[in-house]
């Protein structure tokens, strides 16, 4: 993972541990149709449920101090 000079990342949620914090994390969403028909629901369920990981993803980012998330 390629992190600037002077990030700092917190791993776990305790943050005892201090190393690298990227700045800007990009994700692509992939995988909401498959996670449906791996558990026997729509695709549209399949697609809310991404929504609403991504809603914690977001939380998460927030907390841990990153700056620039970009999801496609």
């Amino acid at each position: 993972m390629w992190l600037p000079t002077g990030a700092t990342l917190f791993v776990g949620e305790t943050m005892n541990e201090a190393v690298k914090m990227p700045q800007h994390v990009a994700i692509i969403m992939d995988g909401n149709g498959r996670w449906a028909a791996q558990h026997k629901v729509s695709r549209l369920q399949g697609h809310n449920r991404g929504m609403l990981v991504m809603k914690e993803i977001i939380k998460k980012a927030d907390v841990m101090g990153i700056r620039h998330l970009t999801v496609y």
